[in-house]
Order: structure tokens, then C-alpha cells, then sequence
């Protein structure tokens, strides 16, 4: 018998036990933490930096989500950059960039919304219809 009692079994298992919960924790830690909202200073910087050399068409695309949002029409803003992220052949640098605009247009329709503002009720309304 290898083992005299059940005590030293589980002691032989101790070892390979922790270091498959190590692995396991360890498993998630390459993963990146949810973006984080773009400050409205930074939006228009990060988002020709980001799709400078994009294809014309997405270029568009990015420029006319930034003068939407500027001019503050924030509704028009999200559907450009729903858009723009469902794009299956960005970069995902690209895809971080315009979701974190994504996340700073979408706090200012919810403080737009909180004031009455009916274009963002409206909005928020179509969003949750389309799920």
C-alpha cells in the first residue's frame, strides 16, 4: 500500500493541488480589464491617431462620430460608433479607442436623458427594443 492512511494521501496531493489552483488563477490574468470611458478632451487626438491609416471609408466613419459628438448630437454619435465597432476588419486598438469614445458618449446621453433631453430618451429606448 503507498500510502499508510488517508491523512498521507491527501498530503501527496497537496503539492499538485496548488498548482493546478495556480494555473487556474493565473488564467484569467491575462485578460484586460473592461476600457475605460475617453475623456472628452482627449477624443478627437485618440481617434485620428487611432484610425490614421484606417480605410477611407472607416476614416469617415471615425471623423463623423467626433463632429457629431462635438456638435452634441450624442445620439447620432452612438449609432456611428455602434457602427464603427461592429466593423468586422478594425484593429483592435481601433476597436479599444472607439469603444472607450463609445462609453464617454453613452455617460453623456444618460446625463442628457436625466434632464429630459427626448432624442436621448428616444435613443435609450431603441437600444433597449433592439436586444
Amino acid at each position: 500500500m503507498p500510502f499508510p492512511s488517508l491523512t498521507a494521501f491527501l498530503r501527496s496531493l497537496r503539492g499538485p493541488a496548488l498548482v493546478a489552483a495556480g494555473l487556474l488563477l493565473t488564467a484569467g490574468c491575462g485578460r484586460h480589464a473592461p476600457p475605460a470611458a475617453l475623456a472628452e478632451a482627449d477624443i478627437p487626438a485618440a481617434m485620428e491617431k487611432a484610425f490614421l491609416k484606417a480605410k477611407p471609408e472607416v476614416r469617415a466613419l471615425a471623423k463623423r462620430a467626433v463632429e457629431s459628438f462635438q456638435g452634441t448630437n450624442f445620439p447620432q454619435a452612438v449609432v456611428e460608433l455602434e457602427s464603427l465597432c461592429a466593423l468586422k476588419d478594425i484593429k483592435p486598438a481601433q476597436r479599444e479607442i472607439a469603444s472607450q469614445f463609445l462609453l464617454t458618449a453613452n455617460q453623456r446621453i444618460e446625463a442628457a436623458q436625466a434632464v429630459g433631453d427626448q432624442n436621448a430618451a428616444e435613443l435609450r429606448r431603441a437600444q433597449r427594443s433592439s436586444k
